[in-house]
């Protein structure tokens, strides 16, 4: 979980300046809505794994209107 945590704050960092049109953005994002989503986290999402990507996709749908 330790290194989802390190993606996480990787793109923390990298979302506000990425556009939102590339494919792989566009991934990333189902990605991000995915793990929001997960209820069985193990260790008990001791990194806050699904509220810091809740926020980062938030943030997109955000910037995006």
């Amino acid at each position: 979980m330790n290194h989802l945590s390190v993606v996480l704050a990787e793109i923390e960092s990298a979302y506000p300046h990425m556009d939102s049109e590339p494919p792989q953005v566009t991934r990333l994002q189902d990605v991000l809505q995915q793990l929001a989503r997960l209820e069985n986290i193990p260790f008990r999402d001791e990194h806050n794994l699904r509220q810091r990507a809740e926020d980062i996709f938030a943030e997109w749908l955000r910037a995006e209107a």
